[in-house]
């Protein structure tokens, strides 16, 4: 029995080239997936871009339909590199002012 208790502590666990080997697999999955997660990183950034200028674009719609207001919408596009976000801003509207009418 004293030699079977042997052979069984010899055998657990991996050696150093089983290790190696299993993380050179891990590194060519890695780097074989990263172009397209860069491509799913672009696709997702550009579609929630999109998605925030058409939400300003129905909320300035929706500014729009109000009476004597006027508002604009402003899209950020190289200023996120400044520090600022990309997506679009929606200033409060302004009144319009009516000219007095006299009789």
């Amino acid at each position: 029995m004293a030699t079977a208790d042997v052979a069984a502590a010899k055998c657990r666990g991996f050696t150093l080239i089983e290790l190696m080997a299993a993380l050179a697999i891990l590194a060519l999955l890695f780097l074989l997936g990263m172009p397209s997660f860069i491509t799913f990183l672009r696709n997702s950034e550009i579609r929630s871009t999109a998605e925030s200028i058409i939400n300003g674009l129905r909320t300035a719609s929706a500014e729009a339909t109000r009476p004597q207001l006027a508002g604009r919408v402003h899209v950020h596009g190289p200023a996120a590199q400044a520090g600022r976000s990309r997506r679009s801003a929606i200033r409060r509207p302004t009144p319009i002012a009516r000219p007095s009418r006299r009789m």
